[in-house]
Parts: structure tokens; sequence; C-alpha cells
């Protein structure tokens, strides 16, 4: 950081993109927090973010908020570390996930809880600043946790707490991708295959189903390329799905060569993401 003349403050007042950011620092109170000696790590959303940006019960205040963007360390790329939760300066304790994404497999992308740095290390005398795509909130809970709140995912949860999974998902410091099938999802493949639901949970292999639609590590829809990416592993036994990208939307295929398209995608948990799709996956 040596030679770098302004501080972290002084550095988003240069950054036309990023006057909604220098807005809230001041209106917050928030000035002297992030031109203090101590080194720091801002994620900055551009102004665009901060227009779609909608606050939820998990966001907490606007002060709140732009803490959950700093991190009390030094962190240029090079440093960060993929699947990783760093503490903030949110006053409870939430972290934020970063993932460092690599070609060939991923698009060559760093993400904050999902969203994607638009620019990096841009260093101010007391640290480095990246720019985002969106304002950062926790997640709501574990992966386990929002699928029990959400109606939409009954029949997964059901099968999870049937398959003894639920534990597993509800682990907080797990790095997990859930493909998770919506009650609909569900209801068509009981059609496909001729069966009812109480049949489906009594399958022998309904844990190896599950286990089918879980990656042992957390991918957002940002990292995913263009076209075809072959033999993601699963934890299916390392079973595989391809994923496939096509303009904004995603799509998965099995070992059967159905397609599941995301319908939801970046559902942002503790211990990973989800993202909702139309069609059980079958290996």
């Amino acid at each position: 950081m040596h030679g770098y003349k302004h501080n972290m403050f002084a550095t988003i007042s240069d950054e036309c993109d990023l006057t909604s950011l220098r807005n809230a620092i001041v209106s917050q109170g928030l000035k002297n927090a992030i031109s203090t000696s101590d080194p720091i790590t801002v994620f900055g959303p551009v102004n665009k973010a901060f227009e779609k940006f909608v606050s939820s019960p998990t966001c907490g205040d606007l002060k709140q908020v732009l803490l959950y963007h700093v991190i009390p360390q030094f962190l240029p790329s090079k440093r960060l570390v993929n699947d990783t939760k760093y503490s903030t300066l949110r006053n409870d304790g939430k972290k934020v996930r970063v993932n460092v994404y690599k070609c060939p497999t991923f698009n060559n992308v760093i993400t904050v809880n999902g969203s994607k740095v638009l620019e990096k290390n841009i260093y101010a005398s007391n640290g480095v600043l990246y720019k985002i795509n969106k304002v950062l909130c926790p997640p709501s809970g574990t992966i386990a946790q929002i699928v029990t709140n959400d109606p939409n995912f009954f029949i997964l949860l059901t099968a999870v707490i049937k398959a003894d999974l639920d534990s597993a998902l509800n682990d907080p410091d797990s790095n997990l991708t859930v493909f998770a099938p919506t009650n609909e999802a569900f209801s068509h493949l009981l059609v496909e295959l001729g069966i009812t639901l109480q049949q489906l949970l009594d399958l022998p292999n309904l844990k190896d189903i599950l286990l089918y639609h879980v990656l042992g590590q957390t991918i957002f829809s940002a990292a995913i390329k263009k076209g075809e990416t072959n033999n993601i592993p699963t934890l299916d036994n390392g079973k595989t799905i391809d994923l496939n990208r096509k303009c904004k939307n995603i799509f998965i295929k099995d070992q059967q060569k159905r397609i599941s398209k995301v319908i939801s995608p970046n559902i942002l948990a503790e211990n990973g993401v989800i993202h909702a799709i139309d069609r059980v996956l079958l290996p």
C-alpha cells in the first residue's frame, strides 16, 4: 500500500460510478471508519447496483449494509482464497463468501456472495477496493433452513428428511451448491416415472438421487461459461452433470440426457447456494 496518496474514502470519491456509495458512506457517518490507517478491503457496489437494491430483513439498516462490504484485512486478488468466508465490520459477525473461479472449467471471475467483481485491485493508502455489481446482504440461513421456509420446496424437504440429509444441508461450515427441484418439478417426475410420491420416497436410491443434485463447491451463475461445461462432479459418488449457459439461461443435463432449467438462480445460503430448477435430475 506504500506510495498511494489517497485513503479509501478519497479513492471511492474519485470513481464516477461509485457516487451512490460515497453518498451513503457520508450519510451514515462512516467516512472516518474507512479512512482509517488500519488495512481494509472494500467491495463497492456501483451506482446501478444501488438503483436496483431492495432491502430485506436480513440486510439490516443502511449503516450495517455498508459495514458488511468492508473486510478488516488487506486482500488484493492474489490473496483471496476460493470458497472462503471473511469477517466484516458488521456488528453481528456476519461474513461474506468470496469465490475465485478459474478457466477452463469456469469463467475467470471473482464473486462476493455471488455478486460479480467488475473491477479489482484499486489501491488506496489503507487498502484495496473492488467494484461489484450488487449490494451485499447476509444470507437468511443455511440451505436446510431456506428449503424449510420456502413452500415451493416442500416435496424436496420431505425427501431430504426421509433420506436423512437435512443435517448435512444444515452444516454452516459446508461449501455446497444445490440444484433444488420445485414441487412442480417433482410432480412432473412422478408422471414421468408412473409412480406415487410415497413410492418415490420409498425408493432405495432416494439418497443417491438427492446427492446427485448437490455439488461439493459453491458455484454461482456468474461462474458458468457460455456454452457447455461437461463432467461437473456431484456428491453422488462422483457422478457428473453438464452445465450449459445460453444467453441468460442456465441448463443442466443429467446422465440420462434429460434437461433441467434453472428458474431461480443464486439463492444465497450460509453454507453455499441454491439454484431452483424445473426438472428433477436423474443419475
